[in-house]
């Protein structure tokens, strides 16, 4: 399809000529083959993955110390982190490999996000991103997260249909860990189908850490916020196709209600007003009310079968 008569608001983000096999490397490449995400001239390659999760005490990661001549003394430190691949995920990150082998995803952050960050290492739940540890530098500070293969925006993208089971799903996926967000004081600024993150067969992930922050109690009703509204406008990129349109009073609307039932509009309608622990108990996510909403409903890969290569398919 041409880019230019594509009037679809979610497109493609664009990775300088990279297929989508060669930005989702479930494993790592060679060493020969890998590339540093930094030089000797910035010591921030010699951060080293010493945490263990759950445990407070080593929720930082301290860098480790570098030699004159900016070179690791092998004597007393733990294999280096080296990123081998830059990808878009909810913003710039650079793909690395942790000491148990498996791929995790470098981002800068700032000294002021801290504290969030700290409470998301601390707690862990099934659909948010899980951070793996706090990496200090005196020029620049980086999370480490897990890697997730790809993001809704990306599927839905695709010229394919979701089922009103498959957005009900991601729905009550995305509302869950918002509520679980809530339940440390904390919530998500951007939610937004450009940062829910998918693998296989069915994970649904919160992505983007650096947009999360602590909680600010409503002094009145009119600072009263939704966080579910984003909810509502991730249910109806997914119903559109990407493609959203606008009514008389220049809300987002449906541009076919008749293809759906009347409870996914009344969901999508009530994300506006209502509080997530509400919507949690709408028929539309529940599963309880709703016996076709299963996790047996495989979201994510299957979708983009055609651009994406399997893990023993990627070349080394």
């Amino acid at each position: 399809m041409d880019a230019n008569s594509d009037k679809r608001h979610t497109r493609w983000p664009g990775f300088g000529g990279l297929t989508l096999s060669q930005r989702l490397p479930v494993r790592p490449p060679s060493s020969g083959a890998a590339s540093n995400l930094f030089t000797s001239n910035n010591a921030a390659i010699y951060m080293t993955d010493e945490m263990t999760q759950g445990t407070e005490s080593t929720a930082l990661v301290k860098r480790s110390s570098v030699g004159q001549n900016g070179t690791v003394g092998a004597a007393n430190l733990q294999e280096p982190i080296s990123g081998f691949l830059n990808v878009f995920q909810a913003g710039m990150v650079s793909l690395c490999v942790r000491r148990n082998g498996k791929v995790a995803a470098l981002r800068a952050a700032s000294r002021a996000e801290f504290a969030e960050i700290q409470a998301l290492i601390r707690f862990s739940h099934k659909n948010v991103i899980q951070i793996f540890g706090y990496i200090q530098h005196p020029d620049i500070n980086h999370i480490q997260h897990e890697y997730l293969e790809i993001a809704l925006n990306e599927i839905i993208a695709c010229p394919m249909s979701f089922s009103e089971e498959q957005v009900g799903y991601v729905c009550r996926e995305v509302l869950s860990g918002l509520q679980f967000l809530e339940s440390v004081g904390l919530e998500h600024t951007k939610i937004e189908s450009s940062r829910v993150l998918l693998s296989q067969p069915n994970t649904v992930k919160i992505g983007d850490a650096l947009s999360i922050r602590r909680k600010s109690p409503a002094v009145n009703i009119s600072e009263m916020s939704f966080p579910a509204v984003g909810v509502g406008e991730i249910a109806l990129d997914m119903m559109e196709n990407g493609t959203l349109s606008e009514n008389g009073d220049h809300a987002v609307a449906l541009t076919h209600p008749e293809n759906w039932t009347a409870s996914a509009s009344d969901f999508v309608r009530n994300t506006s007003c209502s509080p997530v622990e509400l919507l949690l108990n709408h028929v539309f996510v529940n599963p309880n009310l709703n016996p076709n909403l299963t996790e047996a409903i495989v979201m994510g890969i299957t979708c983009t079968e055609k651009i994406w290569t399997p893990p023993d398919e990627c070349s080394v």
